[in-house]
């Protein structure tokens, strides 16, 4: 459950049980009244217990670190102090740990801390609120950060003019010239012809036709030439094999063939078009 606010820690200081704070704050501490103080911090390894309070003279010797405190009653170096037989104060949780609690004699400096309560309740620090600051951003920016910005935008102009020197004025120059649509097909066209390529380009004018009535009957792409020429039969009102003979037909045979293959199948599209 969340730990309470300083001001409510007056009460929990007269609750009847024991009481057991992992690395509390000074303010904390006052609150409490508990007599003790922030004294030092040192590193975690496995020390004696160096007092003569129950739980760690059962306990031997066991991991301690973290903060340590003045006041009171101290064992590990200061990482633990007590102010009664039910009020202690640990410097570091790491004791408490599933991964140290099999080492040394933490295990038994546990229990002998929270024994003989048959019922341990667990509080922990609130978090700080989102928000809650009156600091501006430009209060939390590190004073050298402004300084850093400040000399990384000169930088940057004296690199810029030294490029605009080594590489001269801007140089205009005219855009592509724009190739109308019609002029590329006309330009296709005539290169079909020349190499007497009429079936690649029957080929392309039915592949268009078919990609179009396949998209405005919602077939998806590349259907069953069976169920495109139902749907196309349906649509238009056109026989089965009309619809085959000009879709799936033979290439033509000559220029004229290929020009009025062009024209049947414009007419076709503008039928499932219209429709």
């Amino acid at each position: 459950m969340p730990f309470p606010q300083e001001s409510d820690l007056s009460g929990l200081a007269s609750a009847p049980g024991r009481l057991v704070l992992v690395d509390p704050s000074q303010e904390s501490l006052d609150a409490l009244g508990l007599g003790l103080h922030v004294a030092d911090s040192t590193t975690s390894k496995v020390r004696q217990p160096g007092c003569e309070l129950d739980a760690a003279a059962r306990a031997g010797s066991a991991r301690s670190g973290g903060t340590t405190w003045s006041g009171g009653t101290t064992c590990y170096a200061g990482t633990l102090a007590s102010t009664g037989p039910s009020r202690f104060v640990l410097g570091s949780g790491e004791v408490l740990t599933n991964d140290q609690l099999g080492q040394d004699g933490n295990a038994s400096l546990a229990l002998g801390l929270v024994r003989p309560a048959d019922r341990v309740l667990w509080l922990l620090p609130r978090a700080p609120q989102p928000g809650s600051g009156t600091k501006t951003l430009h209060e939390l920016l590190p004073e050298a950060f402004l300084e850093a910005v400040l000399q990384l935008g000169i930088a940057t102009a004296v690199l810029a003019l030294w490029r605009a020197r080594r590489l001269g004025r801007v140089v205009t120059e005219p855009l592509p010239v724009v190739v109308r649509g019609s002029e590329a097909v006309e330009g296709r066209g005539r290169l079909y012809r020349t190499t007497r390529a009429r079936p690649q380009a029957a080929a392309a004018l039915r592949s268009a036709s078919l990609d179009a009535a396949a998209s405005r009957l919602s077939l998806g792409p590349s259907p069953e030439p069976t169920a495109l020429l139902t749907a196309l039969a349906g649509r238009t009102g056109r026989s089965g094999t009309e619809l085959r003979d000009l879709l799936y037909g033979p290439p033509p045979a000559d220029d004229a063939a290929l020009v009025a293959l062009a024209d049947a199948l414009s007419r076709l599209d503008q039928e499932v078009a219209g429709s």
